[in-house]
């Protein structure tokens, strides 16, 4: 072992150790749309490693919010990520009563 390598540490993982990253903060304070757009990075793992939990998280902030895009994406998460019918039942309801059509037709089928 060399003189400096005894100095080295390990790399620090933001992501580990920020489940947001400080870049982000700004965008997501009551911003329904940065807040979908974030949770559906984490989501697909775009930019970010992939992290369902703070994906839902992300959206979830943006569904309350009515963001209707972002109540599609937990139905299908729940729905298909998940097998929760029930909440993707929720979701998907909320996400059909602003008219949109997809959500409906997930909604229909899972009703059944």
């Amino acid at each position: 072992m060399g003189f400096f390598d005894r100095f080295k540490s390990k790399p620090i993982d933001l992501n580990e150790q920020f489940p947001v990253h400080p870049d982000d903060l700004d965008l997501i304070k009551g911003n329904a749309e940065s807040q979908f757009k974030l949770g559906l990075m984490y989501i697909r793992g775009e930019g970010k490693s992939k992290d369902y939990e703070n994906g839902i998280k992300y959206c979830l902030k943006a569904a309350k919010q009515g963001h209707v895009k972002a109540q599609y994406v937990l139905g299908s998460v729940y729905s298909n990520t998940f097998q929760n019918y029930k909440e993707a039942i929720n979701w998907y309801s909320k996400a059909a009563a602003q008219g949109n059509a997809e959500a409906q037709a997930k909604l229909d089928f899972l009703t059944l």
